[in-house]
Formats: structure tokens, sequence, C-alpha cells
């Protein structure tokens, strides 16, 4: 994204030159923080931890999916106001109350969730994104940005398998009655195969995304992998 910027913005100045800056584009900004102040902030406009609520429901949910969230990147900014050393740490104080809320309601939701959440250094008040010399300008510089990095996650060959791994999963699965000597007739015992499946992965927080392979997997007796791999 290209922004042009000012140098001195925010000064009544307007004869300096300006130069095209390029700056990756967030994912998410919070922004209108308090003058002054690194807390969330909570009014009419504004609430910052309704907003990071919602976020950490966003990247709890990812993680049963193919592109889990596992990264995040936090950069707080400032308004023109003060020195620019104090700037720089007031940015970072931002991103940093940030960081600790987020964290909080991620493992609040999901307590075994691994997302790495960063801190970068704050550029104060030198990455201005509007005019620092109005009231709502200054509100929008003030402000936390969010830089989002997705994993992939590799899919299985699930036919690969040594012949005696899979002997060995598929006496396992007769035994706990997952699976039957012959293939099911009526809809209630794939209803109830389907349960017990989904109870044993629910015990084992298996993302929603490798459900149906398991479940193929095992009606066609490729047990191995679920108990050398997925449920080890």
């Amino acid at each position: 994204m290209y922004i042009l910027t000012r140098e001195g913005l925010g000064e009544d100045t307007t004869s300096r030159p300006t130069t095209l800056a390029m700056r990756p584009r967030p994912d998410v900004i919070l922004d209108k923080f308090k003058f002054n102040e690194f807390t969330l902030n909570v009014h009419p406009q504004v609430d910052h931890p309704s907003l990071i609520r919602t976020l950490a429901r966003t990247i709890v949910i990812t993680l049963g999916t193919s592109r889990p969230i596992s990264r995040i990147r936090l950069v707080g900014h400032t308004d023109s106001t003060g020195t620019e050393k104090y700037n720089v740490g007031l940015g970072k104080q931002r991103a940093e109350t940030v960081k600790d809320e987020l964290d909080k309601e991620i493992h609040r939701l999901h307590p075994n969730a691994r997302i790495n959440i960063v801190v970068d250094r704050s550029p104060g008040e030198t990455q201005p994104i509007a005019d620092n010399r109005t009231p709502a300008g200054r509100d929008r510089n003030r402000r936390v940005e969010f830089f989002v990095t997705k994993s992939v996650v590799p899919r299985v060959d699930w036919t690969k398998l040594p012949p005696e791994v899979i002997k060995r999963i598929e006496e396992q699965a007769k035994r706990a009655s997952l699976l039957k000597p012959s293939p099911p007739s009526k809809a209630n015992d794939q209803s109830s195969f389907d349960k017990l499946m989904d109870k044993l992965m629910d015990k084992h927080k298996i993302p929603s995304s490798l459900r149906s392979p398991i479940k193929a997997a095992v009606r066609k007796g490729l047990r191995s992998l679920l108990d050398d791999v997925i449920f080890k």
C-alpha cells in the first residue's frame, strides 16, 4: 500500500517536500487510543476489549482449519504530540497492552492454543496514516496494527501405510467397536459410527478439517495412521 507522507506532518508548515513511502498493509488496526495513554479504550465510538475478544474468537476458529493463524505481529503508533523518544516508548506500551489482552482471551477460549504474538519496535509518530493537525486524524494515528501469519497444514497420504501397522490398528478398531466385520447396512449403524468417532476426536482435540479424512480412513481400515500419528 502506498501512502503519501509529509516530513513533519502535523506541524503548521507546507513548504517541506513530500515523499512516497511504501508500507505493508496491516490485517487489523485498533485505533483511537486515549491521548498520552496506553490502556485499552472503551467509549461509544470504540470498544477495544470487545474488538480483541472478537479477534481472539476468529483466531481460535482458524486453528481447526488447514490455514491456522500461527503468528501475530503488533506495532504500536502515536500521534505527533510529544517528543519522538517518548512516543516510541508509548507506542510500544500500547502494543504490549494489546498483546496481553489478546493472549489472555485466546487462552480463555483455547487453553492449549499455540499462537506466537510478538511486539515490534514502535515507530512512534513517524508513520501517520492521517493528518495530525486535526483531532480526528490524531485519533486514527494513536493505534496498534496487527500483521497476521497463517501456517499451512500439510496433507497426509492416507494410503502409504505398512501392512503390519494396518493390521494392528484394524484389531484395535474392532476391539473398540469402531469397525464391524461387515459394512453397516442401516442408517443407525452409520450414525453410531460417526458418534463414536466424534467422541474420540473430541477427546483428542482433532481439528474439524481433519475429521472427514480420518473417518474415511477408518472405514477403509487404515487405522494405523490414527494410532501412530494422530492419537499417539
